[in-house]
């Protein structure tokens, strides 16, 4: 089983009070250890994580896409800090959390606990999903794939256990782009890991988790691999619905965009 973030950390986090103490302890290993950022991006991000401010605005940005939540069997893939899935329960889902890493799931439970409401936690990678096919309404799998082996095997996975005509939404960072989110410096695109190692070191980063958690992920690359595993891209059909010729016109422009733009966002159909 895929086994996620991971890595040496600097605090047990069993032994939190608190949710924000977990977060804390967990954000501090991840950002400032393993990353090499500050401490004062590690203290926003837990403030963003207890108001669940991510969370809300990607669900905002679905339910205005079409996304109706209330009543709906949701799969939150590499699920983190269970942000989303907690956010989802608040608008009257029945969402199910999959995270392979151990520390992750025990902060999903106790922000769960701290919430007094409970939805399904599943320690399991998203290459080998344990659930009947046909199950989920949507499925979300946020900043996940570039950190996964075998994508294609994973959007098989969720091409299964989404209902026919079921939704997903898909985002990744993209590669073909001079940034690297994760560790917040300017970037080659596709630098070879080698180099990369070497300039990481040369900044005082530790290229750790460059090396061991980090598989460059492309926009280009991403739809040809949603096209293979039976998915349909939808992201911006509901947006041209209706104008075919200007589909055909708009379009090429459209992928060259998100070809260049940092981090790629697509919402994907299994066909009904």
């Amino acid at each position: 089983m895929t086994t996620g973030f991971e890595f040496k950390h600097r605090h047990d986090i069993s032994l939190a009070g608190s949710v924000e103490e977990a977060l804390k302890m967990s954000l501090e290993s991840y950002l400032e250890d393993r990353l090499g950022r500050g401490p004062e991006v590690c203290q926003k991000r837990v403030q963003d994580e207890l108001v669940l401010r991510i969370p809300r605005l990607l669900l905002d940005g679905l339910e205005v896409k079409g996304w109706c939540l209330d009543g709906k069997r949701i799969l939150d893939v590499g699920a983190g800090f269970g942000g989303i899935v907690l956010e989802a329960k608040a608008r009257g889902a029945d969402p199910v959390a999959v995270e392979p890493a151990h520390e992750f799931a025990q902060i999903i439970r106790l922000r769960q606990l701290e919430a007094s409401h409970k939805s399904t936690v599943v320690r399991a990678s998203g290459d080998n999903l344990p659930f009947l096919s046909n199950q989920f309404d949507y499925v979300i799998t946020c900043q996940v794939l570039e950190h996964v082996r075998n994508i294609p095997l994973l959007l098989r996975e969720i091409h299964r256990v989404l209902k026919p005509g079921g939704e997903a939404f898909l985002s990744c960072e993209n590669y073909l782009t001079f940034w690297e989110p994760h560790y917040d410096v300017l970037w080659f695109p596709l630098l070879p890991k080698y180099l990369g190692s070497i300039y990481l070191q040369a900044i005082g980063r530790n290229p750790g988790f460059l090396m061991e958690q980090i598989h460059y992920t492309t926009y280009p690359g991403l739809r040809k691999q949603i096209r293979e595993s039976g998915l349909i891209d939808i992201t911006h059909d509901r947006f041209l619905d209706g104008y075919p010729r200007l589909y055909r016109v708009v379009m090429p422009f459209i992928h060259l965009r998100n070809t260049l733009r940092i981090g790629s966002r697509i919402l994907v159909k299994k066909p009904s």
